[in-house]
């Protein structure tokens, strides 16, 4: 099964940036706030190419928890065609088994909800990283452009998840994310 691509919003005509979506970073709240500005989606191959490209990361440790609580727990799919049987997954697989799973699979082969964020992130991208937004640039740059929460995981601490063996798979997983991202984080 091939993966399905990151999207970026192009607003054709404007002078906006273009914004990179990255499942499980924001992804349903910055679509909803800028869902007012006309836009078509684009694929990795035409964005690549883009001078003005935005994205939001989140760091790969709460992204992760993130997704195993939203798409296994809650939702039990990754998208409507998608089903988590198709990587292996299963809804009741506890969060040692999930991470065990995520890890074994390259991003190659990973669905987009997990794969790793700079996979398909051109390097000339402005990054915003999630845990340090206050959304005012975004706000200055988009004409009403307001930064709503839509789906809160509601957990608090999403390290309490983590023994440090998991720890240590997910940083070695996703050891490029936190370089170009996060590079002050360490398991």
């Amino acid at each position: 099964m091939a993966p399905t691509p990151f999207l970026a919003a192009w607003f054709r005509g404007k002078k906006y940036p273009s914004v990179i979506f990255v499942e499980k970073a924001a992804c349903t709240s910055l679509r909803d706030a800028l869902q007012h500005i006309p836009f078509e989606w684009v694929p990795y191959e035409e964005y690549k190419d883009f001078n003005h490209l935005w994205c939001v990361v989140r760091n790969p440790f709460t992204r992760l928890v993130s997704c195993y609580i939203y798409k296994l727990k809650i939702q039990r799919r990754f998208d409507p065609v998608t089903t988590l049987e198709e990587f292996g997954f299963t809804p009741e697989m506890d969060f040692k088994h999930f991470v065990e799973r995520v890890c074994a699979l390259p991003d190659e082969k990973s669905d987009r909800h997990f794969r790793s964020q700079g996979f398909q992130i051109p390097n000339h991208t402005r990054i915003f990283r999630l845990e340090e937004q206050d959304w005012s640039e975004w706000e200055a740059t988009f004409p009403g452009f307001t930064m709503p929460h839509v789906r809160k995981s509601g957990v608090e601490n999403h390290l309490g998840y983590y023994t440090p063996a998991t720890m240590q798979m997910v940083y070695e997983r996703y050891i490029d994310d936190f370089k170009r991202f996060y590079p002050e984080v360490t398991p």
